[in-house]
């Protein structure tokens, strides 16, 4: 016999995991609010009366990479101050369907105050509920990296007392950090081998230039799979000297991927969907709710336009 549930739930469409998808569907919600049961076409009458009915309903999303959103807040409109605001940011990540998320920080190299501030500011709310999205941790996106691409520069070759200093700033919420296979060849891949350590996953990414044999001396300093930062971006692909993506299937890492069809051509997506991996992340890489008029991205005018925002 069912336990009466604190509430149910049918919808036309219902996303359950792996990518099963019921037509119709329901599911009931016990009182911790945990989902106690999940079934195909109209929920039994021994479950109670259906608290609503939706035209979809699907799990939460979570964005491991992402820069902030909810508007340009009152930080001066620049993206590295948008985790300054938190709980501004996450209140807006959960009106949109996002249930948790990283805190992506760049940290170019004459920002060091504001990326202590912000460390400090994201720090504050990891792991706490009540705000919107639930923040679990911090994706540094650098500063070890070697090809820029749309990010400020960065202090890519970052001293061993530095490199430690600087995480010791970040703290115990560190869960992914990006780092270039060109650069951390030039300590020995010491970066990566402290980032292991500290139970830090290592993100390989933002290098245009790394060799054969730096790219899978990376991936040999842990023996856990290590992350790829958006896939195809601020990388190459070239049939005789392999970058990036040609390692992703030979050293399985997971893989993060921007799926606004702009980033990556759909064909390219459709190559990882049929690959059916279960460690393939779409990922929104956003930086701002696309109302404003204005934005500035580490001083540097960015136009909007059309729903995509660009370098002016």
């Amino acid at each position: 016999m069912d336990r009466d549930p604190a509430a149910v739930y049918a919808a036309d469409v219902l996303v359950v995991r792996r990518g099963l998808v019921l037509r119709p569907g329901f599911l009931a919600v016990d009182p911790a609010g945990r989902v106690s049961r999940v079934g195909h076409g109209e929920p039994p009458a021994s479950l109670g009366r259906v608290a609503a009915h939706y035209a979809l309903l699907m799990p939460g999303f979570i964005d491991i990479h992402n820069h902030g959103g909810g508007g340009a807040g009152s930080n001066g409109g620049d993206v590295l101050n948008q985790w300054l605001e938190p709980c501004r940011v996450l209140k807006h990540m959960g009106e949109v369907g996002t249930t948790s998320c990283l805190a992506t920080v760049i940290m170019p190299s004459d920002s060091d105050a504001v990326n202590m501030s912000v460390f400090h500011a994201v720090n504050e709310v990891v792991d706490k509920t009540g705000y919107g999205a639930v923040l679990r941790g911090i994706h540094m996106e650098g500063p070890v990296i070697t090809t820029p691409g749309g990010l400020p520069p960065s202090s890519r070759y970052l001293a061993k007392e530095e490199f430690t200093r600087l995480l010791d700033a970040v703290g115990q919420h560190a869960k992914v950090a990006t780092v270039s296979p060109t650069a951390a060849a030039k300590y020995g891949f010491w970066h990566v081998r402290e980032l292991v350590a500290r139970g830090i996953r290592p993100a390989i990414g933002h290098d245009t230039t790394a060799k054969a044999e730096d790219i899978v001396s990376m991936m040999k300093c842990s023996d856990k799979p290590l992350h790829v930062t958006h896939l195809f971006n601020v990388s190459t692909f070239h049939h005789r000297f392999p970058n990036l993506p040609q390692y992703v299937k030979l050293t399985p890492p997971s893989i993060e991927v921007i799926g606004d069809l702009l980033h990556v051509n759909p064909l390219a997506i459709q190559t990882l969907l049929d690959q059916q991996r279960e460690d393939l992340c779409f990922i929104t890489d956003s930086i701002a709710l696309h109302s404003d008029k204005t934005l500035n991205f580490c001083g540097r005018k960015l136009k909007i336009a059309n729903g995509r925002v660009t370098l002016a």
